[in-house]
């Protein structure tokens, strides 16, 4: 995942040190919202968003909002530790003010930021007090998560900083949207131009963190696939030397099954669509609920 470099922005949560450590306990949930937890918790681990961890001294549960489309979002629950933060009182731009200067260009264009807090890291020494629990596991946040407490702050905060050249003349921002202006049509590509360079400047030295480059050849080094290591884990056996990373592929590759090379989630519901029609599936239940009823009918009293 690109993410904003830490000299830009980071966000910090300035918890009180005299307020009380809180482990919640953990929540049970039903099969449908745990399989949406376990698959977002293996998507945030290969945007390295979240990572175990050992021992927590907060804890929080995680909660699922119910999306328009129909799907999950996974949020964690902060509502106690939030209490312990002192709020962050950086103005945020005033909506009807922002429409105004609006008034009188030619294009308009709006953007919206994609998965725009995550693009944040937290402070190093505030990760651990994010940590969360799921069925299965414990994690902590290593970048801005929803929820938590002063998030619209710190990332109005960073836009500005960002886009201080921009803002008032050819674009206005709240949070993470972005309304892109020009008065001219002509004027509009250059604009969008100008921003998209403004976007990718902080997450330069991120990226010269992730991409290492080969000196001798001239070339990049591709970073490996998120899954690399559990396809290598499951085809030969094969861990990879730092025993952290690799008991946490270890327990990930629990999760994935190797048919004829490529990789597959373990379910119920994916092997059994593969190996039936939908008929046979009826069938094959129809039998098990005769059998079951003959055996309650021929069991003695």
């Amino acid at each position: 995942m690109p993410g904003v470099d830490p000299a830009v922005s980071v966000h910090r949560l300035y918890v009180d040190p005299h307020d009380e450590l809180v482990k919640q306990n953990k929540r049970t949930f039903s099969e449908e919202k745990g399989e949406a937890i376990r698959e977002e918790v293996v998507r945030l681990l290969g945007a390295n968003a979240i990572q175990e961890l050992l021992f927590p001294t907060w804890l929080a549960n995680v909660v699922l909002v119910p999306k328009p489309n129909g799907t999950w979002q996974m949020c964690t629950d902060f509502t106690r530790m939030n209490k312990a933060c002192p709020k962050d009182s950086y103005p945020l731009p005033n909506i009807d003010r922002l429409v105004d200067l609006s008034i009188g260009y030619t294009v308009v264009d709006f953007l919206d930021a994609f998965w725009g807090y995550h693009q944040i890291f937290l402070a190093e020494e505030e990760m651990e007090k994010t940590t969360f629990v799921t069925e299965y596991d414990i994690y902590y946040w290593k970048v801005m998560a929803f929820g938590l407490k002063n998030t619209g702050a710190t990332y109005q905060r960073m836009v500005n900083k960002v886009f201080s050249t921009q803002i008032g003349r050819n674009m206005e921002i709240y949070v993470d949207d972005i309304l892109i202006k020009s008065r001219e049509a002509a004027d509009h590509v250059a604009n969008l131009r100008e921003i998209f360079e403004n976007l990718r400047k902080p997450e330069e030295a991120f990226r010269a963190k992730e991409v290492m480059d080969n000196a001798s050849q001239g070339e990049e080094k591709v970073p490996r696939p998120w899954y690399q290591s559990i396809l290598e884990f499951l085809s030969i056996g094969d861990l990879l030397e730092n025993p952290p990373v690799a008991n946490k592929n270890k327990k990930q590759s629990l999760r994935y099954t190797l048919l004829d090379g490529a990789l597959y989630r373990r379910s119920f519901q994916g092997p059994l669509m593969k190996c039936v029609t939908r008929e046979e599936g009826l069938a094959v239940v129809e039998e098990m609920h005769g059998a079951c009823v003959e055996a309650i009918l021929i069991a003695r009293p």
